[in-house]
């Protein structure tokens, strides 16, 4: 990493992509988090964290929900200084709770969110011609006729499905912009979100579906009913804090389930029990036909 300042002391990387890495650091002792980003662009992306974390800040009222802090930046080099935030992740925390704790846990993961999103939400028209082309643009790799055969009947029922809900009321929000069980931190009685980089406006269904393919393909509860693609209960949990109100169309939520199921199911050919779980999943959603 490019030093950004001789305060830095026991750096070591945590995790890193083609765009960005992650570091823990100390400053005269203290962790610190130091994100470093690679892409031509990176002053203006280390600026735009920093102005989505100082407004997010604003809108967490609730001292048991909170972002991690953009300290200081250096724009040049595309680093950003973030607070450090103690605990472990959310899913962490889930591999040893039981079923009652997760379903609090994921309750919690809810209200997170709903506090970060605050007041900055609005209903629009859900755009028909976007997703079209959206669906049309995903080009799967190389597959066996059998596999690629499922990702043609999931893609075809997305299509179906945008028909009828084209100009229906969704709900467009300022989200975490990749909201999942790894990206919020549990200390006790606080949940602290990371890995933000400026507010993503979106669907508040879009995120949140995101959020629960992931969850049920990569940590599982089976004991679960499955309904639609999802384990009933655990949705049910996340949307207790009222994060889905808001007057959205219930069928806009279902269709972005499918649609990150068919993203999921594209990209974790790789890991054979992931892939077992999403083909569960889609099977599951199909026959339900998401209704």
């Amino acid at each position: 990493m490019a030093n950004a300042s001789t305060r830095f002391t026991d750096i070591k990387l945590i995790k890193a992509t083609w765009r960005n890495a992650v570091f823990h650091a100390r400053i005269s002792g203290e962790p610190f988090i130091l994100k470093q980003f690679y892409p031509p662009e990176k002053p203006d992306i280390v600026e735009r964290l920093k102005t989505g974390l100082e407004v997010a800040s604003l809108h967490m009222k609730d001292p048991h929900f909170q972002v991690n802090k953009c300290l200081e930046v250096f724009s040049a080099q595309g680093i950003a200084v973030l607070s450090y935030a103690p605990g472990v992740t959310v899913a962490e925390q889930l591999v040893i709770s039981s079923a009652k704790e997760r379903i609090t846990l994921l309750e919690r993961c809810g209200e997170w969110h709903l506090n970060y999103i605050g007041n900055r939400h609005k209903p629009s028209p859900f755009p028909k011609t976007f997703w079209e082309s959206n669906l049309e643009q995903i080009k799967p790799p190389a597959m066996r006729p059998d596999k690629k055969y499922i990702f043609d009947v999931l893609r075809a029922n997305l299509h179906t499905r945008i028909a009828g809900i084209s100009g229906k009321t969704q709900i467009t929000a300022a989200t975490h912009g990749d909201f999942s069980v790894e990206n919020i931190i549990v200390d006790t009685e606080t949940l602290t979100g990371i890995d933000i980089e400026g507010t993503k406006w979106m669907p508040v269904s879009r995120e949140s579906a995101r959020f629960l393919v992931y969850l049920h393909s990569s940590y599982p509860q089976p004991a679960q009913t499955m309904e639609h693609g999802l384990f009933l209960e655990d949705k049910n949990a996340l949307f207790t804090s009222g994060l889905m109100q808001g007057g959205e169309a219930p069928e806009i939520f279902r269709f972005f389930t499918g649609y990150h199921l068919l993203l999921r199911y594209m990209n974790m050919r790789a890991d054979p029990d992931i892939y077992e779980r999403i083909l569960t999943m889609i099977g599951s959603y199909l026959e339900g036909n998401g209704v």
